[in-house]
Formats: C-alpha cells, structure tokens, sequence
C-alpha cells in the first residue's frame, strides 16, 4: 500500500464554468505512477422531483503519475472508452433527494448546474472540487 499524502494529487480542469456544449478537459495529477484511482461526478437534478445524479470512473496512472480523462479509457465505472466528458453524460439517478435535507432551495431546471468532482485513492477521499 503506498503512501497517497506525499505527492497531494489533485484534480485540474481547464475550466471551472462551461456551457452545455464545451468540453471541460479533466486531469488528475501527482499521482504515483500506474497508481489506481477513482472519481465521482455528483450534482442535484431539479424539476418537479429532486434527485441526485453520480457517475464514477477507475483509471490507472501514467508513467507520470497523470490521469488525462480524454485520453485514457476507464479501467471501469459508468461508462467506457476514450471520452473526456464521460462523467458528465453517463450521470445516473443514485437517490431522491429528501426534503429535509438542505438543498439549494427550489431551483428552475433550466438554470446552472453545479458538478462537484471528488477524487478516491483507496477508497479515500483526498480531493473535491
């Protein structure tokens, strides 16, 4: 088992507000090399229900401790194959939000949506974005 809390990797986008139809370009970076890691994709989705919506993606480091999300296919999670966006569009329903949890209070559909990204190592959360 290596030690993750040396290198203090991260997630790098390009961009942290993108339109519907632009590519958001998502790197892990200070990893070990070949390590294996995991990230979540997570938001809320509003209309005349509330749910939340989650996609993950296993990858395995390069030999420069980088995972390219558009460059590499996952080793598993919601979707597969090459694709920069894929945790976007393969988000799925993983629960009703419950009322009494606080939310954003009622939000219209059509307005931005939030995405937060949380990288796993070990099944540890060491970084959210």
């Amino acid at each position: 088992m290596m030690s993750h809390s040396a290198m203090n990797p991260y997630i790098k986008v390009n961009k942290s507000i993108s339109m519907i139809d632009t590519s958001i370009d998502i790197k892990i970076i200070g990893l070990h090399p070949y390590q294996e890691i995991e990230i979540r994709a997570k938001r809320i989705s509003y209309g005349i229900k509330q749910f939340y919506l989650g996609s993950y993606a296993k990858f395995r480091a390069n030999a420069e401790g980088v995972v390219h999300l558009a460059e590499q296919a996952p080793l598993s999670g919601t979707y597969s194959g090459v694709d920069g966006m894929g945790l976007f569009w393969s988000l799925e329903i993983i629960g009703e939000v419950n009322e009494l949890e606080p939310t954003d209070e009622k939000q219209d559909p059509l307005s931005p949506q939030t995405v937060t990204l949380t990288l796993l190592i070990e099944d540890e959360v060491v970084n959210e974005i």
